[in-house]
């Protein structure tokens, strides 16, 4: 649908701006919301609901699924992992997935399902094709339903390899980190560098992954750089996006990970990038900012811009007659 956009003209030396606020369109699907992890709640996603997420990470089984129904959340199943170099292919046979799918198809808080993390085409040329027929065995068993996963911004020193995974699942995922340790300034260029690639590479439906956590190489955002993030990432179509992640915990023990709980202006940054007013889009323009204004709003914009230079002028005019 992109986004539906209120604009307002501002009369400057440089011409006229616009100030867009972006509102639901008519008819539109809800904009995905979503967190990695669980917080301290007894479910693990009622905190999470309550800052205005609306999608969580969870497993394949019905009494997982259930709970999120009258909470009003979504769900991505996780189906087991990919496994790179030299094993090249999935956790879990065929027969697994198709015990694990059929047993929860057309459950209602199923959003997608999760089909394998982070799958390396420099060291598995044939995994594109691999997940294609994954996501086909899925759709067989639960039609109608979406097939994820994330491709990393960088494998191997390749930079944006996103072209061997347009069509393979229903929506892609790609997780780009711009605050390092190594330096006291993200880089969002990043961001606006993977926008460019996604779009060239032809995918048309996919969620950004958001950073708020940290590792051993990556620290966490302060909450102006994860509004920052945010900014970057509205440039584009994305049609959701989730924030990786509430409570990670590196496996290097040397490591120290962060639990956003214990980071209460993080949370609030979260919440009100929650309350933003988004809608789901389905452009078929790829990387091509939907947060832009179109270009009828440019010239409306300009007109009214002109209309209101000549009102002045017009009035100066008056005035000076008036003063003879």
């Amino acid at each position: 649908m992109g986004l539906a956009l209120v604009a307002s003209v501002m009369v400057s030396a440089s011409g006229p701006t616009f100030a867009a606020t972006a509102t639901p369109s008519h008819g539109s699907t809800e904009f995905v919301r979503g967190a990695y992890g669980k917080d301290g709640s007894s479910l693990g996603f009622d905190v999470m609901a309550a800052t205005g997420f609306n999608s969580v990470m969870t497993g394949p089984y019905r009494e997982l699924l259930d709970p999120l129904v009258p909470r009003g959340l979504k769900g991505v199943v996780w189906l087991g992992n990919w496994l790179n170099a030299p094993t090249c292919g999935f956790q879990r046979s065929d027969a697994a997935i198709t015990s694990l799918v059929t047993s929860i198809a057309g459950h209602a808080a199923i959003l997608a399902y999760y089909l394998g993390d982070e799958p390396h085409v420099s060291e598995c040329p044939s995994a594109p094709a691999l997940f294609k027929k994954r996501s086909d065995l899925v759709h067989s068993l639960d039609p109608g339903s979406t097939t994820f996963t994330v491709i990393q911004a960088s494998e191997n020193g390749v930079q944006h390899d996103y072209a061997p995974w347009a069509g393979t699942v229903d929506i892609i995922g790609f997780d780009v980190y711009p605050c390092r340790k190594a330096s006291t300034a993200c880089d969002f260029g990043l961001i606006d560098a993977a926008v460019r690639a996604i779009g060239a590479a032809g995918v048309k439906r996919y969620w950004a992954i958001m950073q708020d956590f940290q590792d051993c190489y990556y620290r966490l955002p302060t909450p102006a750089e994860l509004r920052t993030q945010f900014e970057h990432w509205s440039r584009s179509n994305m049609s959701g996006y989730f924030v990786f992640s509430w409570n990670y915990q590196p496996a290097d023990p040397k490591c120290v990970g962060a639990a956003l709980g214990s980071y209460p202006q993080n949370l609030a940054e979260l919440k009100t990038e929650n309350a933003m007013s988004l809608t789901s889009s389905t452009s078929t323009s790829g990387g091509q900012p939907s947060g832009s204004p179109p270009a009828n709003l440019f010239a409306i914009a300009l007109i009214s811009a002109l209309a209101l230079i000549g009102v002045g002028a017009l009035a100066i005019q008056l005035r000076t007659r008036r003063t003879r």
